[in-house]
Formats: structure tokens, sequence, C-alpha cells
């Protein structure tokens, strides 16, 4: 197991939002962009239009390729050539725009991204403000500045994304509620616990107000997260009754022993740090130094079948390193857990030994 290595703050902000970036669906914008050019292709165009049209189609096989330094001059030049030929408020600049962001924050060169993010996102609200293409793109912005460090900007392009998504698909929505979970983990990650768990209730409400094969997962996990935010907060009343109609929902989704076909409840795996396969050590932080913090922290988590850390909460140790480690987790990688011989998910937890410095 690799854990030598120590992480900054600031690095373990980014390994985080390059985590999120990863685990977020591809941007609607990006996915059309072939559609879009092959649409145009039939219709009158200049050479250097038709030029730019098969750069794009070369940069989105480049890019579900993940070759995103080969993608790179070709989304640049196929953008500076309809940024000439097109007005500023043309689609297709637009899409050429968005493409570029999306592989800048692929390289991880996200001051690089704020550019055609920033003229992408002006362009649609010049049309439209409350147009959803542009909660699309403030929630990449959100990423983007957050993997900067500058966390003001990054809360509020997330909650312009969720006004507008709020206004358009309503309360309950997927969409709503995708962005409800980030404004959590957004806030549990950087330390404001109180408005993690406002976040987290609302992410509950939105998930009750939802059906299909996935809600009682889903509520499940939203329960799971506004526990984590209450432990914090010591509001043990408000936690019991949430853990007891956590445990019943549980109950309700937990397979006969030995089966795992048809649910995707977590497994319990123990102590997990030896099956780890890269876990990064977390920063001392300033405030544990002037607390003379010192000791373990023990944080819960949550892995998928590939063994990325899905969700983790740090349940015990000094809070002024709770968080650090909180970040620690989500950057880890563990070895997947099989079960008759198929990749599973599991919980458990991952412990943190820190020296007083």
């Amino acid at each position: 197991m690799n854990c030598q290595k120590y992480l900054s703050l600031g690095t373990l902000l980014v390994a985080w939002a390059v985590v999120f970036a990863v685990q977020a669906k591809p941007h609607a914008a990006a996915r059309s962009n072939s559609r879009l050019s092959q649409s145009n292709s039939a219709k009158p165009q200049s050479p250097e239009l038709a030029e730019a049209n098969e750069l794009i189609s070369q940069v989105i096989k480049l890019y579900g390729d993940r070759k995103y330094k080969e993608a790179l001059p070709l989304a640049k030049r196929a953008l500076e050539i309809r940024e000439k030929a097109l007005s500023p408020d043309d689609q297709l600049v637009r899409n050429a725009q968005v493409n570029l962001a999306e592989i800048y924050i692929a390289l991880r060169k996200y001051q690089d991204a704020d550019s055609p993010l920033d003229r992408a996102i002006k362009s649609y609200k010049n049309a439209n403000p409350d147009d959803v293409r542009v909660g699309d793109l403030l929630e990449r912005k959100a990423i983007v500045e957050y993997a900067k460090g500058y966390l003001g900007k990054a809360e509020s392009a997330y909650e312009e994304s969720l006004r507008i998504k709020e206004k358009a698909f309503g309360a309950g929505s997927p969409k709503t509620a995708q962005l409800l979970l980030s404004l959590g983990e957004f806030h549990q990650l950087t330390g404001n616990d109180e408005k993690s768990a406002a976040f987290y209730r609302r992410l509950i409400s939105a998930t009750e107000k939802r059906s299909g094969p996935d809600h009682n997962e889903q509520l499940i996990d939203a329960i799971a997260r506004y526990l984590c935010a209450l432990g914090k907060l010591k509001k043990q009343e408000e936690a019991d009754k949430w853990q007891a109609r956590l445990s019943s929902l549980q109950g309700a989704a937990t397979p006969p022993a030995g089966d795992s076909s048809g649910t995707d409840a977590f497994q319990k795996g123990g102590v997990l740090n030896g099956k780890a396969i890269s876990m990064p050590k977390p920063f001392y932080p300033p405030e544990a130094r002037s607390a003379r913090a010192s000791g373990v922290v023990v944080v819960q988590v949550w892995i998928d079948e590939s063994g990325n850390v899905l969700r983790a909460c740090a349940v015990a140790g000094a809070s002024q390193l709770r968080r650090v480690s909180e970040l620690a987790a989500y950057s880890s990688k563990f070895s997947p857990t099989k079960l008759s011989g198929q990749p599973i998910k599991v919980t458990g937890v991952i412990t943190y030994n820190f020296v007083r410095q």
C-alpha cells in the first residue's frame, strides 16, 4: 500500500474536485457537438467552418478515448475558427467553448478552463438567464472554482445553478437532488456543518418526492449523509430519530445472507486500511497545530465496485482533524471487494494517526 505521500489542503481540494468531475455525467453541450456538426454539414458553409466541424469530430473521439492532450490543440483551433466566422452567441461557438473548457478540466488546467467557460455562460445568459444550460455550466464552474480554492465563488455558482434547476424542474427532480447533494458535500468538506446539514435535509425531502427502482438506495444515502452532519453538530435527539428510520430502510434493503443480486446494499468490510491501493495522508492543518490536536481519526467510507470512495464521514477523533481526514479519504483508492467472484460495494472504516506538530 502506498500511503507515504502527504497532501496539502489545497491539493486535497483539487483531488476531491477531480473525483467529483470524473463521476459527473458528460456535459450535454459536449455530447451534442457531433450531432450539431453533422446536422450542419448538409448546409452550404465556408471551408473554414467545414474544417472546424471536422476538428470537433476528432476532438470528441479523442476525448472519449481520454487523449486530452491530443484533443487540446484541435479544440483550440476549432474554437478560433468558429469565433472568427460566427457571432459570439452562435450555438456552434458555445459548443466549442464548452468543449475546450471540458478538456482543460480533464487536464486539471483549471485556470485555463475559466475563459471559455465564462464566455459560454455569458452567451447563454444573454439569451435567457434561466436557461437550464446556464445551470449545467454553472455546476462545472463551481468545480473549477473549488479546485482553484475560490470557495466563495464555487458556492455562488452552485447556488445559482440550484435556483435555475429548481425553477425549471421542480424541487423533487433528480437534477435538483444532484445539486443539493453537491452543495451538501461542498459544505461538509469546507467545514460548514450547519449548511451541510441543511442541504442534506433538503436532499432527503427531494428524494422522498420521487419513486423508482433506485429510490430506496438514494434515500438511504441521503439520510446517512444527514446523520453524518448531525453527529458533528451533536444533535443527538434528531440523529436518533433519523437513525431509526435509516435502520428500517436498510433492513428492507438487506438481501439474504450470501446473496448480493438485485440490491445495491453495501457489505460491511471492517477496517479497510489494508485494502488501500493508494491512501494519501492528510495535511496537518493550522487549527490543529494551534489546539495541539493529535491522535487517531476514524473515517467511515462507502466504496463502489471499482474501489472508489463514494462517501466519507469522520466519526471519531479531534474535531480540528476531521475535515482533512474526510478530504484525504475521498482521494483514496481501494482494491475491489468481491463476493462469489463479483465486485460489490462495501462500507468500513479507515484510520489516520496524527502526531502533534
